[in-house]
């Protein structure tokens, strides 16, 4: 697994990111899942509790090998993710 660590500005265009074909959404907590309109609304609610914030935006990306895909399931990335 490779772990890579992005900051960014927008909630839109990590959602964008996070949400393109073939994604899955394994694990939330505090957001409405129902859009990627709703999930950038829910994240921008969060951010307006503390205005002092400058880069709110992070995401981390785990990259799984290929060769890993039989021995992978929810769980397991689920655990390692957090």
């Amino acid at each position: 697994m490779i772990a890579k660590i992005i900051e960014g500005r927008s909630f839109g265009g990590c959602v964008g990111y996070a949400l393109k074909k073939d994604s899955e959404i394994i694990h939330v907590n505090g957001l409405r899942t129902d859009s990627a309109k709703t999930i950038t609304q829910d994240f921008n609610f969060q951010r307006m509790l503390n205005p002092r914030l400058g880069k709110a935006v992070g995401h981390i990306i785990l990259s799984w090998n290929t060769e890993d895909k039989n021995k992978l399931n929810n769980d397991i990335m689920l655990s390692a993710a957090k």
